[in-house]
């Protein structure tokens, strides 16, 4: 205390020494222009921090905005592809291009078939097939050869490696981005969709491969139509680093090993600023979106409200010689509305202005009106974003309306429904109801797994319209045990094995017809057990129908329903399923099904 009270005193001495003006002008220096001066500072980084908020939270959501147009272009592409590598004609003329069968007609054929899919939508600029036996069938859109294809021969993967990558599983493959030719001296790039062509009378048949190649500028204007007008560039990259699209084609193809180093790097070719850089990881396909922004105009309008505030004080400070009493009320009265516009921008308020006085200082308005434009620039991004996020529900609401179909027939069958009740025709209403039931029920996410309550109630229904139709010749009992209800397992599990029962098992025979189901809980797996007193079956007839499918002449009667069921059975649960058919001729047949019991959704398996 002694120390500072030594140190404070020369001043108290100096300062009761002074004039009045001068002690009035160093008062109103220490107690106004130095608070106002560390408030300006604090609120310059409170705007900065709150500012580069908000336009990080812009850039992202605008980002995801982004990704989820990028799903949504290239799903229209890749349900092309689905179309083709499951169209029974392409299946077709391949297996007989592979097999050759009138090679040059059935070439012809799918040539035309490719082509025409090739005008599907824009970009599309090759379709390929890879054969198992090393052919290759194609139409080349981008340089219109008939002799070889323009990318395949330049691209760095091999056929054959393309081949078996591709034939490895059931899933949509993503070839990078590779250069495919020059036109009219342009370098061309694709990149590609791939997947196995499947028949689905046999799906574990290799028949090859088809390949979509789609031009490189369909993703660069689907992340890059907003770039130039945000002082920035977008750059797409695969899981691995390799660069599928950018505005700088000389880096299409490249494998980034450090993605924000190297996307800086060749940013400043074209930006010279302040750069920051955004990562957005698409979930569906793994790519990395990259936005690099130059923030040097962002940073440069915050300096330079500042400076105009400083510069206004320094000029009101000179002022206050002549009239600092009155000058100061005005001032003051400047800073607070300053101030409070500053603090409500802070707490993230992007709506609030500046309104001073008439009598403010032309200083104070200068910086009004800087900050009233900047907040106003901010809010127009923030409408942009909102309309973009509109254009986003709007294609949402459109991917919607397309399922709503469904409701025309059910709403059909109600109406048909209140016609027989209103005549009535009770049992037929019966069977529409019953009839509209399933329907909704097989309809609505055919994959899903449901309890066996629900499955059951499905199963009296389908066999109520059965018994309806064969004039009740045939009768049905269930025996489930209680504890099994609460027990989850795949929709329509079953189903297939009841059908096989009354359609193959009651044809030709006379008599009592019995069909049977019992469900009980053996060793934590669920025993179901389809049983009838039908006319069986032999051994030649059991492997026809539950064994390996064989080579189906045109015309014959096939078990295609029960072999999906046991390729159901076998991609569900894998080897921990088993069927087990029990049968002779005039015996009836026993189908005895073992699955394990499992939960759904973090649910216990069952109620035990």
């Amino acid at each position: 205390m002694p120390m500072m009270r030594r140190f404070i005193q020369p001043w108290q001495t100096w300062f009761a020494r002074r004039s009045f003006r001068s002690r009035l002008l160093l008062s109103f220096l220490l107690f106004s222009i130095l608070p106002v001066l560390v408030l300006t500072f604090y609120s310059y980084g409170r705007i900065a921090t709150v500012v580069q908020d908000n336009i990080d939270q812009l850039i992202d959501n605008n980002m995801a905005m982004i990704s989820r147009n990028l799903d949504i272009t290239l799903s229209s592409y890749s349900d092309i592809l689905t179309q083709l590598y499951t169209s029974d004609e392409v299946v077709s003329l391949v297996d007989d291009i592979s097999n050759d069968k009138d090679v040059a007609l059935h070439r012809n054929q799918l040539l035309r078939t490719l082509r025409a899919a090739c005008y599907f939508r824009p970009y599309i600029q090759g379709i390929t097939i890879l054969l198992p036996n090393g052919g290759t069938v194609f139409y080349d859109k981008l340089t219109g050869s008939a002799t070889h294809t323009a990318w395949l021969t330049l691209y760095p993967v091999g056929e054959t490696d393309i081949l078996a990558s591709v034939s490895a599983d059931n899933q949509m493959h993503v070839l990078p981005t590779a250069f495919a030719a020059f036109i009219n001296s342009e370098s061309e790039y694709v990149f590609h969709l791939a997947h196995r062509i499947i028949d689905y009378r046999y799906i574990y048949k290799q028949c090859g491969v088809i390949i979509l190649s789609i031009d490189s500028d369909l993703l660069m204007e689907t992340i890059d139509y907003d770039a130039a007008n945000s002082n920035g560039e977008n750059i797409l990259l695969d899981g691995n680093g390799v660069v599928l699209a950018s505005a700088h084609g000389d880096q299409i193809g490249k494998t980034y090993q450090d993605v924000e180093a190297e996307s800086l790097a060749v940013a400043k070719l074209e930006m010279d600023g302040n750069l920051h850089l955004y990562r957005y990881t698409n979930a569906e396909y793994g790519w990395q979106i990259i936005r690099v922004l130059d923030q040097s105009a962002m940073r440069e309008r915050i300096l330079s409200q500042q400076s105009w505030f400083l510069t206004a004080l320094l000029v009101a400070s000179g002022a206050l010689l002549a009239a600092v009493i009155i000058f100061t009320g005005r001032m003051t009265s400047s800073i607070r509305s300053i101030v409070l516009a500053m603090g409500n921008a802070g707490r993230g308020d992007m709506d609030t202005r500046l309104a001073l006085p008439g009598n403010a200082p032309n200083e104070i308005r200068l910086i009004a009106n800087d900050f009233n434009r900047m907040m106003g620039e901010i809010g127009d991004m923030m409408v942009e974003v909102r309309q973009a996020n509109d254009r986003q529900r709007q294609a949402e609401l459109t991917a919607v309306e397309a399922q709503l179909n469904p409701h025309f027939l059910y709403n059909t069958l109600d109406t048909i429904n209140w016609m027989a009740i209103d005549r009535e025709q009770y049992e037929i209403s019966n069977c529409i109801s019953a009839l509209g039931g399933i329907l909704r029920y097989a309809i609505d996410r055919s994959n899903l797994r449901v309890k066996v309550r629900d499955e059951l109630n499905w199963v009296e229904k389908y066999v109520f319209l059965q018994r309806t139709r064969l004039k009740n010749e045939f009768t049905f009992a269930a025996n489930v045990e209680p504890q099994t209800l609460e027990c989850w397992v795949h929709k329509l599990l079953f189903q297939p094995y009841i059908e096989n029962a009354i359609i193959h098992g009651f044809e030709g025979v006379k008599g009592p017809c019995a069909l049977g189901l019992s469900i009980t809980i053996e060793a934590e797996t669920l025993l179901i057990i389809i049983s009838d007193n039908g006319k069986g079956m032999n051994e030649q007839a059991i492997q026809d129908a539950f064994g390996t499918p064989p080579v189906v002449q045109e015309g014959e009667r096939t078990h295609i329903g029960i072999r999906n069921a046991m390729t159901r059975l076998d991609m569900y649960y894998g080897g921990r399923a088993s069927v087990v058919v029990h049968s002779s001729p005039g015996c009836g047949t026993t189908v005895t099904l073992r699955v394990p019991i499992d939960g759904e959704g973090g649910n216990p398996p069952c109620a035990l």
